[in-house]
């Protein structure tokens, strides 16, 4: 069976890890971790842009990814829509490692423990573009 989308590449447009004193309170809009979503298609919806907005807030720090990954649309039958979820739940699927990996690795620079952000279930972004 042939993919319905396949990753063509990614590129770290942000990496971010910033100090926070226990003293300093979040936004009221902010949670310790949120993510939100954008998705772009292109040429005649064979290509699609997804970019992955993470924000976590944890151990006195502040991290930050924005990750742009670009996806071949292998299945010309499909509709805008179907595209759409088959990016935002599926491309977000295979680019999330790279969040985890990239705020694992920088956290392990400055603590003895580094922060293994959970698994995630990325149906919830079948309904919502932000968690």
């Amino acid at each position: 069976m042939k993919p319905v989308i396949t990753l063509q590449g990614y590129k770290i447009i942000k990496l971010l890890r910033e100090r926070i004193e226990k003293t300093d309170k979040l936004d009221k809009e902010e949670k310790p971790f949120n993510m939100k979503v954008a998705y772009k298609l292109v040429e005649n919806n064979q290509l699609a842009f997804l970019k992955l907005e993470t924000k976590l807030y944890i151990n006195e720090a502040k991290y930050e990814v924005i990750l742009e990954g670009a996806f071949n649309v292998e299945d010309s039958s499909l509709t805008e829509e179907q595209i759409k979820q088959f990016v935002k739940v599926n491309g977000t699927a295979i680019l999330y490692p790279y969040i985890r990996s990239n705020i694992s690795v920088i956290s392990a620079l400055d603590s003895q423990d580094s922060v293994l952000m959970p698994t995630l279930n990325t149906n919830i972004f079948r309904e919502n573009d932000t968690i």
